[in-house]
């Protein structure tokens, strides 16, 4: 396999909160003062407009969303990587994590629709807060932060750290600057170093779904760094002190402290579920319905049980669509079936956006299709990448002598068309 090209980094390390809690309570309450200051939000990161997006600490249920973050200041113009909704609740004596990865379509006022990763580019760790907020319909009561490097200064400071990597990933560079050296991972038991570690954390491990393949091999990451923390608590003061630049948070070191003990303690009291959906371009369009089941399931104390939607059941059913042609040499006809004024021309600039080829626009001889149809002659690999850049819930059929039109693909417009559901370019209105 060649080099794969690096994404935006999607890091989760709950385990890195958990090592300074530790380290807090290990070094002194002089150390853990000083620890207090350095990790809470300054005023020059938004901290008043992230403290209007929480809900504050609750003794009966706490929801607490931990972010990977690339910036090292209170620049806001950068994009998250997943992010992980943990819902605390002592009544059942259980932990829900709530995996969101970054290419989940959110709604950002001004923006329009665009990845969830986007958020905090525009509205910084108070617009991560307010967009997982709009879609899951929680509250969220703390916040944490966490700088990628937080990983490779732990897998650095450990010496390693043990991982059976699934894909081998090849001469890649695991970020854009020139700090970031080119690194290879085998398949494979072994002992990662600190580069490789990172390069596991930023680097998709496979052509198939990136959110989904690349969380996977995090996972990996943060539970081999997590075993080097427990086996050696002599050395978490030493930990702490490479970890602490790297994290930032709206906790105070005691709610950390029951944070990390409730991620470390693993085993059956921990469910894990991810937001799964569609994937249309470059956004994941959540299925409402399952999402609203888990979200039910976690608000009642029971565990998620929706096999699909964990990391395993996600990879499998969203495999990357593979075209026998690229966009620009797709012929594409559109036609107006819904009767909406319109419809086909925006149809077909979305697709223009996105580089197909527009045969022609025009309006079906009757405006009875009440869903929007993808229609093929004989290669439906064509019409499964047209369909990726329309909106959800599209049909995909064989023309079969029931469809004459030019070209390789008919688009015919039905009376569930709805632009802004489709994946364009960010609309920018402020």
């Amino acid at each position: 396999m060649g080099p794969i090209a690096p994404r935006r980094p999607r890091l989760l390390l709950a385990i890195v909160a958990a090592a300074v809690v530790v380290a807090a309570i290990a070094v002194g309450l002089g150390y853990a003062a000083y620890l207090n200051a350095a990790i809470s939000f300054p005023d020059s990161w938004g901290a008043s407009q992230l403290a209007n997006q929480l809900a504050g600490s609750s003794m009966q249920s706490n929801n607490v969303l931990i972010a990977s973050v690339e910036a090292t200041s209170g620049n806001s113009a950068t994009g998250t990587g997943s992010l992980v909704l943990v819902h605390l609740d002592p009544a059942h004596g259980r932990v829900w994590e709530l995996w969101i990865p970054p290419d989940v379509q959110s709604l950002v006022a001004g923006y329009g629709y665009v990845p969830m990763s986007d958020a905090h580019l525009y509205g910084g760790s108070a617009g991560t807060v307010k967009a997982v907020k709009r879609l899951t319909g929680l509250s969220i009561n703390e916040y944490v932060e966490v700088n990628p490097q937080a990983i490779r200064t732990l897998t650095e400071y450990y010496g390693g750290a043990w991982v059976n990597v699934p894909t081998a990933i090849q001469s890649v560079q695991s970020g854009s600057a020139p700090s970031y050296p080119i690194t290879s991972v085998l398949a494979g038991w072994q002992r990662v170093d600190a580069e490789q570690a990172l390069t596991l954390m930023r680097v998709t491990p496979a052509f198939a779904d990136p959110d989904y393949a690349l969380i996977q091999d995090q996972q990996l990451v943060v539970t081999a760094l997590a075993t080097e923390v427990g086996a050696s608590p002599s050395e978490i003061p030493g930990a702490v002190r490479v970890v602490a630049p790297y994290l930032k948070t709206t906790m105070s070191l005691n709610e950390l402290l029951s944070l990390g003990s409730a991620l470390r303690s693993g085993g059956p009291s921990i469910d894990s579920a991810v937001v799964i959906g569609t994937r249309t371009g470059k956004v994941v369009v959540p299925d409402t319905k399952i999402l609203k089941r888990l979200i039910a399931a976690m608000q009642a104390g029971q565990p998620f049980g929706i096999p699909g939607a964990t990391l395993a059941g996600a990879a499998a059913q969203s495999a990357a669509v593979v075209s026998s042609k690229p966009a620009s040499q797709v012929r594409v006809t559109v036609k107006n079936g819904s009767g909406l004024s319109g419809a086909a021309k925006q149809a077909a600039g979305v697709l223009q956006t996105h580089g197909f080829a527009i045969l022609s626009t025009g309006n079906a001889n009757i405006n009875v299709y009440n869903q929007t149809y993808v229609v093929y002659h004989a290669d439906k690999s064509l019409a499964e990448l047209v369909a990726q850049y329309l909106q959800p819930g599209v049909k995909i059929v064989p023309a079969a002598g029931l469809y004459s039109f030019p070209g390789d693909v008919l688009v015919m417009v039905g009376k569930d068309w709805d632009l802004s559901k489709a994946p364009v370019a960010p609309i920018q209105t402020k």
